[in-house]
């Protein structure tokens, strides 16, 4: 069984969650071979991990994760394939997970999302093809202490835009049709503060982004 929450370090606490004290020396030779992803640059003022995180070498990397992981999930070993792609997010790589029902693909970006200090409000931004998929996801983070939030055209308000920019969702979940024509999402997107603390980007279904026409708009380029 899982604890129902969050441990109180890995929710409120003011300092970053590193479980080695000495910054280690980088060996690019050691990492994950399978990343072949873009690697994405930080823009100015963006969140970004600690030095002490990235600088670690793979085995580091792997035993810090299995560490947060099970304080927040119990004794479950994660799978290879969300510590591998945990670890390419860490490098800022972009990353695709091709992996059947089950697997706990959802679990990767909420590994990552641990990572960062929570006290400065890190969000991660999730893209769904369907607003039952993003209720489904929401609960399941509130099960475990995280604030999230599914948008809808009959919720999206300016009351609730006043509340992400505040940081208060660290999760937040949207339809292609939210992301494309609401304008007050828009307004939220394009916002300085939103675009520093946004620490990641998923897209559930990924094969989608075709279908909903952001490769021809032109705005996945935006997006990512």
């Amino acid at each position: 069984m899982f604890p129902s929450t969050l441990p109180e370090d890995a929710i409120g606490s003011t300092e970053d969650p590193l479980p080695f004290e000495n910054v280690v020396e980088h060996h690019p030779e050691e990492l994950f071979s399978g990343g072949s992803g873009r690697v994405i640059k930080n823009k100015p003022g963006q969140l970004t991990l600690n030095k002490n995180i990235t600088e670690m070498t793979q085995d580091q990397q792997i035993k810090m994760l299995k560490n947060r992981l099970a304080k927040v999930y119990g004794p479950q070993a994660p799978k290879q394939v969300q510590l591998e792609s945990v670890i390419d997010l860490i490098y800022r790589r972009d990353t695709f997970v091709l992996a059947g029902s089950g697997v706990g693909k959802s679990r990767i970006a909420e590994m990552y999302w641990d990572l960062f200090p929570k006290y400065k409000k890190p969000i991660v931004l999730v893209l769904n093809p369907l607003d039952l998929l993003g209720n489904n996801q929401v609960e399941e983070k509130r099960s475990l202490g995280i604030s999230a939030i599914n948008l809808t055209k009959m919720n999206l308000n300016e009351t609730v835009e006043k509340d992400i920019l505040k940081g208060i969702y660290s999760f937040i979940y949207l339809s292609p049709e939210v992301l494309l024509n609401n304008a007050i999402f828009s307004r939220i997107f394009h916002n300085e503060m939103f675009q520093e603390r946004v620490s990641l980007v998923v897209v559930d279904e990924a094969h989608m982004i075709y279908v909903w026409g952001l490769v021809a708009s032109g705005k996945s380029k935006k997006l990512f």
